[in-house]
This record gives C-alpha cells, sequence and structure tokens, in this order.
C-alpha cells in the first residue's frame, strides 16, 4: 500500500512526544515554545540545544524553573532556563525576585509582562527599579536601571520596554538601552535601531533623537517579520509593510490566522496552510491539523507539530505500508525516505524512518486488522491494513483397522497418521486426535471408533486458539473375529483340554470351584477340577484382543443327578479330570397340600393350596378318571368331574404325598335336592365351595 503526500520535508528533528501546544515566540520568532512542558530546552530551526525535559510537576501551578535542580511554585511571572530562569513571587509585604544563579531581589512593587519564550519584570526598590529580562537564551539583570516607579511594560521584537510613572521609558534591545522622554512601547529591533509605537505613531529611536515615521490607527497592531529587509505589521486580517515613511498594504486577499513573513509570507490557519512567495504570489496551499504550527524562517517554512519539526517544500512524498506475517507474528512494515512521521496505537507510540509493529498476542491462524494513526508534519492519517492469516497446510494419509474385539492399545479401532509433510509457522502447532503432528513421523491412534474423517486443528500456544484446517481421509480396514474350538476329553482319571483357533490363543484359563488353573499351549491334561467350570482364552489377531469362553459339560451328569438327588447328604460324581459335588439337604416332612375345596356345577373345581412345586394325580373315587397335572406354589385349581370322593398322589421330586377326599354326608343330601330342583326348573344346578373331608 502506498501513502503519498503533496509536500517534502528536509532538515527535520525529532521533539518528544507529550500533551503540548506548539507556539512561536513573539520575541525573536524562531524559537518554539512547547506550552504544556514547564521546561525544556530552546527549539529552533537549527534543532535542539539542551536536553532538559519536564513535562509537569505534581501539586505545583505555574511552576518556572529557575535551572534543572530548583522550581518555584505559584509564580507571578518568569521563564523556565536550564541554567539562567528568572521567577517573581509574591511575599507577605513584598515582591521577589529569584535567578537561576541564586540572586534574589526584593521590591515593593512589580509590573511585568509575558509571551512565549520571553518575559520582562520591572521591580521597584525605591527609589530605583530593576529590570529583568529573559529569553529562551537566558536571562539578564539590570540592576537600578532607573530612578523612579514603573507604569507598565511590553515585549517587541528583540526588544522590551518599560514605561514609568513620570512618563519616560526605556527600550532594552541588543545590550543596549534606548531612554525616551515621552511613553513608548517596543514593536522590534529592526536594522540597528529600535521601532516603537507611542500615541498612534510609529517612532524609529534613533540614536540622536527619536523619529516619528507614520500614524497607527489601530491599538492592534503586531510586527510579524521582514520581506527584502522591510519590517511587515498585521492589523486585524491586513498585511502593512513599513516602506520609507508609510506604511504599504501587502496585496494579499485575507491574511486571517497566525502570519509570519520571512521574504516569504506563511500564513497558519487551524485547517489550513498559505504561503506566498517574494513576488506576494501563491506558492503553496495545503491542508492540516490544528496541532501543526508553521511560520516563515530566512525565506522557507518551517513547521513544528506533536513530535516532529522540518522545513516544508513543494513535491510530493511517499510512504510504503504492508502487514504480513513476519518472524511469527502478525507485523505492520511502515517505511518513508526522507519523510518523517510516527504511529499511534492503543496508547504507543513509535517513530522513525522504518517502523515495525508486531502484534505478539493476536493469532496468526486468523487474519488481523492494524488499526494506526499516523501522523506527520501536517497531521494525521489513519492507516487500515489487513495482514493475512499464516498459511498452514499438512500432507498426510492415515490407515485405520476396528473390529469387534478390543486392540491391546485399549480401544475399539487402531490407526496410524503418516505425515509427509507440514507447513506452519514455528509458533503452531497441529493436531488430531489430540496428538501432535510432525513432519516425517507416524503418529499412533488409539480409538473408540472408526471414523471416516479425521480432522486435523491447528493451535496457536501464544494466543490459544485453535482452528480446523484439514480433514484427513482415512483408509479402514476390519478386522474379523477368529474361529475357534474347544475340544474336553475324558479318561479314567484325567481330561484333555485341546484349543483350536486360527489366530493367536492367549492366557487360557480353566476357571473351576476349586481355583483358576492356567492352560498350558494348545493342549492340557486337567485333574481335580471341581464343576462346575468353564474356560476363558483370548484370540489375538494383528493387535485386536478376542476374548471367549466355554462351559465344560459333563455328559454323564444328567444320568447321574436324578439319582443324587433322592437322598438327602453330599454325592460325588467324577467324569475324567472333573468332580462334581452335589449336596442335597434334609427336606422336613411338611404336608405340601391345604385347604380343599370343591365347586360343583356341570362338572366340578377342585381348588387347594400348595407350599411346593411338583405333579399331581387324581383318580376319582371309582377309580374311573385320572388326571395328572403340575402344581405350582399358591393357590391352584383343577376341573374334573363330580364325585363324592378323590385319590389324590402329589410328587415333588423328592417324596410323595397321598390324600383321599371326600364330601360330607350333608352335602351330598344338599346337592341332590340342589339336582332335582334344577331339573324342575329346567336350569343348571350350582353350588359353591363345598368342604371336602380329607381322611
Amino acid at each position: 500500500m502506498k501513502v503519498k503526500f503533496g509536500y517534502r520535508v528536509k532538515g527535520s528533528f525529532e521533539i518528544p512526544f507529550g500533551n503540548y501546544r506548539v507556539e512561536l515566540s513573539p520575541y525573536d520568532l524562531e524559537s518554539i515554545v512547547l506550552k504544556g512542558y514547564v521546561l525544556h530546552p530552546r527549539i529552533t530551526p537549527r534543532g535542539i540545544l539542551g536536553n532538559a525535559w519536564v513535562e509537569s510537576i505534581e501539586n505545583c501551578e505555574n511552576a518556572v524553573f529557575l535551572n534543572e535542580d530548583s522550581y518555584i511554585c505559584s509564580a507571578l511571572a518568569g521563564l523556565s532556563h536550564e541554567e539562567m530562569g528568572v521567577a517573581l513571587i509574591k511575599g507577605i509585604k513584598e515582591y521577589i525576585v529569584e535567578l537561576g544563579n541564586g540572586a534574589r531581589y526584593k521590591g515593593e512593587r512589580a509590573v511585568f509582562s509575558s509571551a512565549a519564550g520571553a518575559s520582562v519584570i520591572a521591580l521597584y526598590d525605591p527609589p530605583y527599579t530593576h529590570v529583568f529580562t529573559a529569553t529562551q537564551e537566558g536571562s539578564t539583570v539590570h540592576e537600578r536601571v532607573y530612578r523612579g516607579e514603573p507604569e507598565r511594560v511590553s515585549i517587541g521584537y528583540r526588544s522590551f520596554s518599560v514605561v514609568y510613572r513620570d512618563g519616560r521609558s526605556q527600550i532594552f534591545h541588543a545590550d543596549e538601552i534606548s531612554e525616551a522622554g515621552f511613553p513608548i512601547d517596543a514593536l522590534a529591533h529592526c536594522n540597528g535601531t529600535v521601532l516603537g509605537k507611542s500615541s498612534g505613531w510609529l517612532i524609529w529611536m534613533d540614536s540622536e533623537m527619536p523619529k516619528p515615521t507614520t500614524i497607527v490607527e489601530s491599538e492592534k497592531i503586531s510586527f510579524i517579520g521582514f520581506q527584502s529587509g522591510l519590517p511587515i505589521f498585521k492589523i486585524e486580517n491586513k498585511l502593512l509593510r513599513l516602506e520609507g515613511g508609510a506604511l504599504i498594504n501587502v496585496e494579499i486577499p485575507d491574511a486571517s490566522g497566525f502570519v509570519t513573513a520571512s521574504n516569504v509570507i506563511v500564513i497558519n490557519r487551524d485547517d489550513e496552510l498559505f504561503v506566498y512567495d517574494a513576488n506576494l504570489k501563491p506558492y503553496m496551499k495545503m491542508r492540516k491539523d490544528a496541532s501543526s504550527k508553521c511560520f516563515a524562517h530566512e525565506s522557507e517554512v518551517f513547521c513544528c507539530t506533536e513530535g516532529i519539526c522540518g522545513f516544508l517544500e513543494r513535491g510530493e512524498s511517499e510512504l510504503q505500508a504492508s502487514a504480513d506475517i513476519s518472524s511469527g507474528s502478525h507485523t505492520l512494515h511502515i517505511a518513508a525516505t526522507d519523510f518523517p512521521f510516527y504511529i499511534v496505537s492503543e496508547n504507543e507510540e513509535r517513530r522513525g524512518g522504518e517502523i515495525e509493529m508486531r502484534e505478539e498476542r493476536a493469532t496468526i491462524l486468523e487474519p488481523f486488522e492494524f488499526l494506526v494513526e499516523l501522523r506527520h508534519l501536517l497531521g494525521s492519517h489513519k492507516l487500515y491494513l489487513l495482514s493475512p492469516e499464516a498459511e498452514v497446510s499438512i500432507d498426510a494419509e492415515a490407515k485405520i483397522l476396528t473390529s469387534s474385539g478390543r486392540h491391546e492399545c485399549g480401544g475399539s479401532a487402531y490407526g496410524k497418521i503418516n505425515v509427509k509433510r507440514v507447513e506452519a509457522p514455528e509458533r503452531i502447532k497441529l493436531f488430531a486426535l489430540g496428538k501432535d503432528l510432525k513432519e516425517g513421523e507416524n503418529i499412533e491412534l488409539c480409538l473408540e471408533k472408526a471414523s471416516e474423517t479425521i480432522n486435523v486443528e491447528a493451535f496457536d500456544a501464544i494466543s490459544n486458539v485453535r482452528k480446523e484446517i484439514a480433514n484427513i481421509k482415512p483408509s479402514i480396514t476390519y478386522i474379523g473375529s477368529p474361529s475357534s474350538d474347544i475340544k474336553v476329553v475324558h479318561e479314567y482319571d484325567e481330561s484333555v483340554i485341546e484349543i483350536e483357533s486360527d489366530a493367536e490363543v492367549r492366557n487360557p484359563i480353566l476357571h473351576c470351584r476349586n481355583g483358576d488353573f492356567p492352560l498350558q499351549g494348545k493342549i492340557s491334561e486337567v485333574k481335580g477340577c471341581v464343576a462346575p467350570a468353564f474356560i476363558t482364552y483370548e484370540l489375538y489377531r494383528e493387535g485386536f484382543i478376542f476374548l471367549r469362553r466355554r462351559d465344560v459339560v459333563l455328559k454323564g451328569l444328567i444320568d447321574f443327578l436324578p439319582l443324587s438327588i433322592k437322598e438327602s447328604g453330599l454325592n460325588e460324581y467324577s467324569e475324567g479330570g472333573f468332580v462334581v459335588k452335589i449336596a442335597v439337604p434334609e427336606l422336613p416332612n411338611i404336608d405340601p397340600l391345604s385347604s380343599f375345596k370343591l365347586k360343583v356345577g356341570r362338572g366340578a373345581e377342585l381348588y387347594f393350596k400348595s407350599k411346593q412345586i411338583g405333579r399331581i394325580a387324581i383318580l376319582l373315587g371309582d377309580r374311573s378318571f385320572l388326571k395328572t397335572a403340575i402344581v405350582r406354589a399358591g393357590m391352584n385349581v383343577l376341573y374334573i368331574p363330580f364325585s363324592s370322593s378323590y385319590f389324590l398322589t402329589f410328587d415333588n421330586g423328592h417324596r410323595t404325598y397321598s390324600y383321599k377326599l371326600e364330601v360330607p354326608i350333608e352335602e351330598l343330601m344338599r346337592i341332590a335336592v340342589k339336582q332335582a330342583e334344577a331339573l324342575a326348573m329346567k336350569t343348571e344346578q350350582r353350588i359353591n365351595f363345598i368342604n371336602l373331608q380329607q381322611l
């Protein structure tokens, strides 16, 4: 990016940054005064003469430095200087003037005047007056310079004046004192003599006698410099040249603003600068900021603003600005040749012909916008420059193995990323699934599931920012589940276990009631294993582990069980190297069936309670009907023909119980009556819940 300016600068130099206002001293029209500093060295277009800089003093108003080491607060007037400052203070009963060399003067009365870069004090110490003049070059004491009391003082171009109460005057200039028998105020020291103003007249203070020149109607007249050796004055918004004995109008349309002359005429306004050449032709017109102040000096234009001073010329200057990522950070580059500037960003100020500003805390994974204020001799310029995001790329391929088993890494999938190439600034690290990706490395992955896409993230460790920058499509291979079989051969007092598989067999263990026994290899002999028993083992294929379990079945136990539970006690069964121990508890002799009731209708429903599970067989009293059923614990019901008596046999697997049930005679008679009534009425007979008699 190029930034162009419609002027050139030469002879520039730097002044400090700070909260101040640039002013030109009317005393010499060349000393620069920084209003806001209580002490600074003399500044002229030739440069800075000294090195004392004091911007402010806490809790000290109207401070005046007498020298670098001492200052006065609450001064009425004076001028700070590195060596010979002067200050006027008000004592309890008197006025006091203090100097940088330690001298002190007291008086009854004082009159004073101050301007940028100059001060004059007339101290009356009856019967004499002491006069103190101070400029940026130092201070001068005129002791007992007049016998009389001062009335007023004034400051002109390279001159000071004192008017006394008796109507007489003194003008101090170039180590000389000119006296007049009438009141006169100094305007300028020109060509070896002094020009003053008195009662509306411009008067030359000739060595022999004063010479009135011309009448000035306005009270507001100020000396602004010279053109072709002739003094130029500003009266309101007009410029007048003293030529011969008359004030000649200078043909400039509008002289409003701060105007100075040194062959060229410079008109400085808040937002504009106008320059006219020695022939009063327009020479330069520029836009500017109010903080920049320009004036004429030795036929050239000299300007100052915060931080910069230099001579202004017609032409064009160019500044190069760019933003990129340099040394791992967003960096702003600004460079110019023979064009002074400085930049301001977030309370930071930098200057120089070539500036680099880094934003190290800003992430380089995103673009960054630099917003800075570029300040130059005539004002400021906003710069918006976008630094691109860092170029981050990766070339990698990935392979993932997955299966129904668990991988030995701990996940259900296992993968590898082969990183071929990584392009990223040093501060950027690349990660995939929590793994640091580095060029030339094979990164192992342990996954809970196989993913069709592996996201690659860039991590900026300085700004703690992450960003997805790539996706890797892995090749996925499924590892099938291996097959296996177990053969158990039972011999006389031992068993032989053989494990067959198309994968590697690991950690085979026989789990018995009396302990766990590792099996040796694919074929193992077993003795004394108390059943129930089972075998566990692992099948290993390409890093995946498949867990297997197989129960040991003793086929002869099926025939042995019915016999072993007939009697209580500890029964033992052996088959090869396996032993089964069956403990049959002794059951109490408790009648399992009770609460027999009969519900009579077209048939009969037999209700009863059982405390055990088993089977039941029912015969009618004439033994003509047989029915069997399963009995569960709790209430049971059986649908059977009606009979006056029943025979029941209940078997719980351990013991058999027999029951004979009869319907009481009175119930039989009641049933007969009900049957007769039913036949007569042609209705169905219903008798609910007859309590049976158990014999």
